[in-house]
């Protein structure tokens, strides 16, 4: 039996905190998109970027970053690569400090290739969470999430 030598205070944090608890949740759920996406060289992120640009036409990398509640490096590492893949074009903004992202038709097709995977993968969830557990999820972040 493994000795428990943590504070209280430690104790309560671990076994209570619902941001531990959903950051282990977020990489178990990611690792399964994941998995199902690699084939087609897309990640978890990246489709995420994909889709939000799709849904929200030609826009500004700062409001894509706010939707995504992205930090703007991050959203620009993924750009970068996506670019160079075909799958978005990041073309100049109002000034030269902003630039606005554009889904191509290969990232369009791309969409529509991982489709099957994606349902996959969202199966894959769902059995983890259960039926109950995935519905009070949408409802939170539909409550708090700006929709894509």
């Amino acid at each position: 039996m493994i000795e428990d030598s943590g504070s209280r205070a430690g104790r309560e944090i671990s076994r209570d905190c619902l941001a531990v608890r959903i950051r282990m949740l977020n990489r178990i759920i990611t690792s399964i998109y994941d998995d199902a996406l690699r084939p087609l060289g897309i990640t978890t992120s990246q489709i995420n970027m994909l889709t939000a640009t799709n849904r929200l036409g030609p826009v500004g990398q700062t409001r894509l970053a706010e939707v995504l509640h992205l930090e703007k490096s991050t959203l620009s590492r993924n750009l970068s690569l996506m670019k160079k893949r075909a799958w978005v074009r990041v073309l100049p903004g109002e000034d030269d400090r902003t630039h606005t992202v554009a889904i191509t038709a290969r990232g369009r097709r791309l969409l529509e290739q991982a489709l099957p995977s994606w349902r996959r993968a969202q199966r894959a969830a769902v059995d983890i969470l259960g039926e109950e557990g995935a519905a009070m999820l949408k409802t939170v972040a539909n409550r708090y999430l700006p929709s894509q």
